[in-house]
């Protein structure tokens, strides 16, 4: 099994489970098969790369991957430091390329590596 874990922002709360929420009080169905990619990514981890069920975003982002459940996109950082999988961002595909949405996940991204940093450098 492989550990994964909601990205926890500056005010201590987890954007991804609450969109995870709002998607369930909407859409039961699509709210249900996101969390059956995340019980795989538990399951599997990077394996699903062989699959249709995860791709990662790009070469410049190696280590951000998309979990593809339907029309839901949820961006997914591997932590290879501390082997874990931590969830970023969640978002409905509504076209092509979704700029703006993986930009937001690489700002988040960089804000946990912020605070991953300050945690080790004050042990």
């Amino acid at each position: 099994m492989y550990l994964v874990e909601f990205y926890i922002d500056k005010r201590d709360k987890e954007p991804v489970a609450k969109w995870l929420d709002e998607v369930f009080k909407s859409d039961a169905a699509g709210a249900s098969k996101i969390d059956d990619r995340i019980q795989k990514l538990r399951k599997y981890g990077l394996k699903l790369l062989s699959t249709n069920i995860m791709k990662r975003l790009s070469v410049a982002d190696s280590y951000l991957y998309e979990l593809i459940p339907g029309a839901y996109r949820v961006i997914v950082y591997h932590d290879t430091k501390q082997s874990k999988f931590i969830l970023l961002h969640g978002f409905r595909k509504k076209r092509q390329r979704q700029d703006k949405d993986i930009d937001h996940a690489r700002r988040l991204l960089q804000e946990y590596l912020l605070k991953a940093g300050q945690k080790q450098k004050g042990k």
